[in-house]
């Protein structure tokens, strides 16, 4: 190579000046007798072990990187958003390694001689040890020697070019095997977690305080509520829980007021109206931070809005005023510079409406959604795509129970919190629960529905309510007429200090 005799033609046949000026035969030198040539060919051989070696590792490098990869599918990059950003860095890491191992054992075509060399087998110019001495055992020793030479160059370059692609899959694998070992660990401990209240023993049901959580009604947004109770995390946090339904989320604020609820779950911004009004309540976690809300309608593959420019001429059936899907269309509609079209009905009639012709769309919210589109309707619009930090669903409880029982909403929020982290990462138990309380639905719409709110991201890890989150909601409000402008300020409503 580079200068080095090339070992593809043919033996030379003719003698050197050197041979004829002595006057001795032209191959005097044969493999058995010379010495110098069996010394050069020991140092091939000991290279050649160099890129067996190198060829052993890769293979090796190639098995272990790829366990590795199948040990990362169960996570299938589900969890918090830290979680899925580090199996994708774990991933690509050992497909490079992989990539590199592989490139080391494929035969390496050198052309720089003016012939190819090729490695294959045993050795480089040749496919095997006979051929190689067969080609060589007529050359004179001057010729003979610098023929191995030759071939000793290729085959060291292609153990170098060995040794370095596997030094250099070796590094990356042990990055990806570092970065995939944080990825496994922290995913199984999520699968697995078991909440128990910070260093607390697990009370017992004499111990367990009950408490009262009301709400709007049996939401899939509710998810980590239910899941939080039927998986005993709230016992496992000594509360003993009973779920009340009041069917508006004014309402259930109400019952937290008025004594009937400790907790209230529900629009959060309905405890600064009820502050406005003098009534005081505080906003102690977030549930649902953004706005799963989706405009469907039942013709296949009808058109999709992608601007608030596009509602131009189509009819929206929401809930009636002042609920929150039914404000956000209104400013949605008012975005695009048009006038709202909007039929306010109850929920269980959004799609009866669209039937009868009276609305294009139907805003509905999970698992309704998929059922829509599983037979055969159209997604044409995502609230969640314009209002995806927003104040939706929050956790309300009385001024006084922050005073007087701090330690009680601090062990609620916990729970909570572990529910939701179960439902990042525990796909089989969120679906149980949502099969659990809400025996009538489809299977397979409860599971699109909860892939298209994990996908979302809807529920915060920390349930701390958001100062941005909370604004675009308030404004809202204000915007609606419910609330002054100097009302419902971030700091007088919301209290983040208990998680």
């Amino acid at each position: 190579m580079d200068g080095a005799t090339s070992m593809t033609s043919e033996p030379s046949k003719s003698t050197s000046s050197e041979d004829n000026a002595t006057g001795q035969e032209s191959n005097p030198h044969t493999l058995a007798n010379s010495t110098n040539f069996d010394h050069l060919w020991r140092i091939h051989d000991s290279i050649q072990q160099l890129t067996r070696a190198a060829d052993s590792k890769a293979f090796a490098l190639i098995v272990l990187a790829s366990g590795l990869l199948f040990a990362l599918v169960p996570i299938g990059f589900r969890g918090p958003f830290w979680l899925a950003v580090v199996s994708a860095i774990a991933v690509a890491a050992l497909f490079v390694a992989i990539a590199l191992a592989i490139m080391s054992v494929i035969p390496k075509t050198d052309k720089t001689a003016g012939s190819s060399h090729i490695f294959s087998g045993d050795i480089a110019e040749y496919t095997d040890a006979e051929r190689f001495r067969q080609a060589v055992a007529a050359l004179p020793l001057s010729k003979l020697t610098a023929a191995l030479c030759s071939q000793i160059y290729v085959v060291a370059k292609i153990a170098n070019r060995k040794l370095s692609l596997v030094g250099a899959a070796l590094a990356i694998l042990i990055v990806g095997a570092l970065v995939s070992l944080v990825a496994i660990v922290s995913g199984h401990g999520m699968a697995q977690v078991a909440p128990v209240h910070k260093g607390v023993s697990v009370p017992t049901a004499h111990s367990r305080r009950p408490v009262t959580v009301a709400q709007f009604g049996d939401l899939l947004l509710y998810l980590p509520l239910y899941i939080a109770k039927y998986e005993g995390i709230f016992e496992d946090h000594g509360l003993d829980v009973t779920i009340i339904s009041t069917g508006g989320d004014e309402k259930t604020f109400a019952a937290v007021l008025a004594g009937d609820a400790q907790f209230g779950v529900a629009d959060p911004t309905f405890a600064a109206i009820a502050s406005q009004q003098g009534q005081q309540g505080r906003v102690v976690a977030s549930i649902v931070q953004g706005m799963p809300n989706y405009a469907v309608s039942l013709i296949p593959n009808d058109r999709i809005i992608s601007s608030p420019s596009e509602l131009d001429g189509v009819t929206i059936a929401t809930p009636p005023a002042p609920s929150t899907a039914y404000l956000l269309i209104k400013h949605l509609y008012e975005a695009g510079g048009l006038t709202p079209s909007i039929r306010q009905v109850a929920p269980s009639g959004l799609l009866a409406t669209v039937k009868a012709g009276d609305a294009d769309y139907a805003l509905l919210i999970e698992p309704w959604v998929s059922q829509v589109v599983r037979e055969g309707g159209t997604l044409a619009l995502s609230l969640q795509d314009y209002y995806d930090e927003f104040a939706l669903t929050g956790v309300t409880v009385s001024a006084d129970l922050v005073h007087e029982d701090p330690d009680l909403i601090r062990r609620f929020n916990e729970a909570l919190s572990d529910a939701v982290t179960i439902f990042y990462a525990d796909e089989a138990t969120s679906l149980r629960v949502a099969r659990r309380v809400f025996p009538t639905e489809d299977p397979r719409d409860l599971k699109a529905g909860l892939s298209r709110h994990r996908g979302d991201r809807i529920y915060p890890f920390d349930l701390q309510v958001s100062e941005n989150a909370w604004n675009s909601a308030v404004e809202l409000r204000r915007e609606s007429g419910e609330l002054s402008d100097d009302a419902g300020k971030f700091e007088d409503i919301v209290d983040n200090s208990l998680h």
